[in-house]
């Protein structure tokens, strides 16, 4: 991506924003974001903000057999709305049961080569780093993801299900004002 806006935009004048880890305050991005702008940022309070949570191999496979499942039979409002908005960020990573998508050792090994090498032709660059290069780094993780099991993802998707239907079921009970959903 650097290499095709470099055509057109100065290195010097091109800003690299990464993304801080696992644990960092939340409010870390938001204030690199600011330091691109060279604006001052208020005090923010991001503790009742909602994270980015991950989805596990079994919540991940649901989600995928879910889309082969529609195809292109719903429209994107509902779609925004029902499965990214509450199936995949609201309902499914409250489950978290099935563990996080990892890469076997052999991959691992690839993917911390490979980030190492972009790492350092970005450093040798010069463009505007706001945060860490080591954030882009891939991190190794402690084992490979399993085989997700059938019953792993029935159990994902029912629970999934049964929430969206009580959501639609809130919502067909309260009056609206003839607004989505």
């Amino acid at each position: 991506v650097l290499r095709r806006w470099s055509d057109a935009i100065p290195a010097e004048r091109t800003h690299l924003v990464t993304v801080p880890p696992r644990g960092t305050d939340p409010g870390l991005l938001w204030q690199r974001f600011a330091d691109v702008l060279d604006i001052e940022l208020p005090p923010e309070d991001f503790a009742d903000r909602s994270d980015n949570t991950s989805l596990g191999i079994a919540e991940t496979e649901f989600l995928r057999r879910l889309n082969v499942e529609l195809g292109d039979t719903i429209d994107w409002p509902d779609y925004r709305s029902y499965v990214k908005h509450f199936l995949a960020q609201r309902a499914l990573p409250r489950f978290e049961q099935s563990g996080p998508i990892v890469l076997a050792p052999d991959d691992q090994a690839w993917a911390a080569a490979v980030s190492r090498r972009l790492v350092q032709g970005l450093a040798s660059t010069p463009l505007r780093v706001h945060g860490d290069l080591t954030d882009l780094e891939s991190a190794e993780s402690a084992a490979p993801s399993s085989d997700v099991t059938e019953a792993a993802v029935v159990e994902v998707g029912v629970r999934a299900i049964a929430q969206m239907l009580r959501r639609i079921g809130r919502e067909r009970s309260t009056p609206t004002t003839g607004g989505a959903p």
